[in-house]
């Protein structure tokens, strides 16, 4: 009889790899949730040129903010595929999990950018009008306040579907982390579903911290996945 040597993936990333994907997810993950709570908000204002106003009071940290949040999010992207590759890719809830994530990675880019740079843009320009701003304007910078909720609930939708995926490939593997950061996972990505499918138009600052507080729970049980040792295919 002929002896087989074991068959090795060498597609799954090292210890020294998994360590820095776990950082990375819970640096990333908790980096998010400050960014997040400490969004800047505008009060309750009513009058076009007052809104303009603040806005541009905002702009430089809204800038800073949202640009930092687009580079976060890309980094914990390198991180969850660490941890998709240690889950290994020929599971389809895997590659669907990494997808959809990345899918609203890219979709989350398009909000931040909507709030942090187009919206300043907007009141900086009818600001400078020798009329000042109109109810065009008004209209203007309404259309893209609807447009960044809709995008970030999109982009949040397909986070969930993320988690929804890894939390399937996890329960049925071996290991207690396994199945616990796996049912962790399936109840992360329900609950941020549910708030989304029943908010309003405009995403409450409570809705918002719940969904992004449900999303770092699971982010920092995957970092545990990959610092701990578990995931790997029974």
């Amino acid at each position: 009889m002929t002896a087989h040597p074991p068959v090795h993936d060498h597609t799954r990333p090292g210890r020294g790899a998994q360590r820095f994907g776990a950082a990375l997810l819970a640096l990333t993950g908790l980096f998010t949730l400050g960014l997040v709570t400490n969004h800047p908000t505008l009060g309750a204002r009513h009058d076009v040129q007052a809104v303009a106003v603040g806005i541009q009071a905002l702009a430089r940290v809204d800038r800073l903010v949202h640009g930092l949040l687009m580079l976060v999010l890309c980094l914990q992207a390198i991180g969850f595929y660490i941890f998709s590759a240690r889950l290994g890719w020929r599971s389809p809830a895997v590659g669907a999990g990494f997808t959809a994530f990345a899918a609203g990675v890219v979709v989350m880019t398009i909000p931040a950018t909507l709030d942090g740079f187009v919206t300043p843009d907007l009141a900086a320009a009818c600001l400078k009008l020798s009329m000042g701003c109109s109810g065009a304007d008004a209209g203007a910078l309404r259309l893209v306040a609807v447009m960044i909720q809709d995008f970030t609930k999109l982009a949040l939708t397909l986070m969930s579907a993320a988690a929804l995926g890894w939390g399937l490939a996890l329960v049925p593997r071996g290991g207690w982390l396994s199945r616990i950061a796996g049912v962790v996972g399936l109840v992360c990505a329900v609950l941020p579903a549910w708030v989304l499918l029943t908010s309003e138009v405009y995403l409450r600052p409570g809705n918002l911290a719940e969904i992004i507080a449900a999303q770092v729970v699971w982010t920092l049980a995957a970092a545990a996945v990959l610092l701990l040792g578990g995931g790997a295919k029974s």
